[in-house]
């Protein structure tokens, strides 16, 4: 039977080990490995341990505690464990409440590098806007269903959510900017785009008359609970590595909206990218919420599950980021 399970490791000062050691006696880590004198620069010993993801937030708050402050010197990595000589009795059942359990600093270490603004996601969304563009002037639904295909704009709004969640203030900022710009990125596209091609006579647009620009410029309460599932979906998508297979799904209440808008503003149709405006403000209100508001509640249901199995007093949690579940490379 192969399962998810998260192998800590942790350089440490010989007279430290116990310190550490003694951190580890919880419920969920198992093959706890002590090596002498194993790394070189500092001739510190390692210790090794498979945690649980069901004790992985507790195993983090136990170290961080500890402060092991030396960059690399704590690493959490997740990898696949496959059980050669399976415990009997250990079949997997119908219902695994564990099966859900998520770690906070991997998903908060994930938030950050999705926050980022760069090039590439840039370029992603001057593609998604112009194609969205052309697909909202020609109410055109297959133009605008492969804008959202490619449209990035996922990966800033979850890191925007985490941020507020984990109360990493600096990490919400940047993702809430990257997206804001992206999506200005999107419109301007789009507007551009659509601006040249009906000055030189190769695109006719007619937004009063399009039945796609009517859902992207007039709220509803239809647009408001497709964007709160998205939001949902947008959570789960991230914490689970499927964020390519929901990205299009959470597009749809972002790009087709910030397209309404470039078009609306390269042909002077104030009313009409008011409309658009208003709608792509209330569906990233709704996102962001529904995203953040998911995440919550699975920290939450987190903790109690992990209350039912661990046992050993609470220790103070520490500055956020003094432990990576990042792979060592990119360490």
């Amino acid at each position: 039977m192969m399962r998810d399970v998260l192998q800590l490791r942790v350089f440490v000062p010989p007279a430290r080990v116990d310190a550490v050691v003694e951190a580890l006696s919880v419920e969920g880590v198992h093959n706890v490995a002590h090596l002498t004198g194993v790394e070189v620069a500092h001739g510190n010993d390692l210790i090794t341990a498979a945690v649980e993801p069901t004790a992985a937030n507790e195993v983090v708050d136990r170290v961080r505690a500890l402060r092991i402050e030396r960059p690399g010197a704590v690493a959490m990595i997740r990898e696949d464990d496959t059980e050669v000589m399976p415990v009997e009795g250990g079949d997997i059942g119908h219902w695994d409440a564990t099966a859900d359990a998520i770690v906070i600093e991997e998903v908060v270490d994930e938030a950050r590098e999705n926050a980022r603004l760069s090039v590439t996601y840039l370029a992603y969304m001057v593609a998604a806007g112009a194609i969205a563009g052309i697909g909202v002037g020609q109410d055109q639904s297959v133009l605008v269903v492969g804008a959202m295909a490619i449209s990035p704009d996922l990966l800033p709004l979850s890191a925007a959510c985490v941020g507020l969640v984990a109360r990493a203030r600096r990490t919400a900022f940047v993702g809430v900017s990257t997206l804001l710009a992206g999506l200005g990125t999107a419109a301007l596209a789009s507007g551009l785009l659509v601006r040249l091609a009906d000055g030189f006579g190769v695109l006719e647009v007619d937004l009063e008359s399009n039945v796609l620009t009517a859902f992207v410029t007039e709220p509803s309460p239809a647009t408001v609970v497709v964007a709160l599932a998205a939001g949902v979906a947008a959570m789960l998508s991230i914490e689970r590595q499927a964020a390519s297979a929901v990205g299009v799904a959470i597009s749809v209440t972002t790009i087709p909206a910030a397209a309404a808008i470039g078009v609306a503003l390269g042909l002077a149709d104030w009313e009409q990218m008011v409309g658009a405006a208003f709608v792509l403000g209330l569906n990233l209100i709704a996102l962001t919420l529904a995203g953040s508001l998911t995440l919550w509640i699975q920290l939450r249901r987190g903790h109690s599950i992990a209350g039912r199995r661990m046992h050993g007093p609470p220790l103070p949690p520490g500055r956020a980021g003094q432990m990576s579940t990042r792979p060592p490379a990119r360490q």
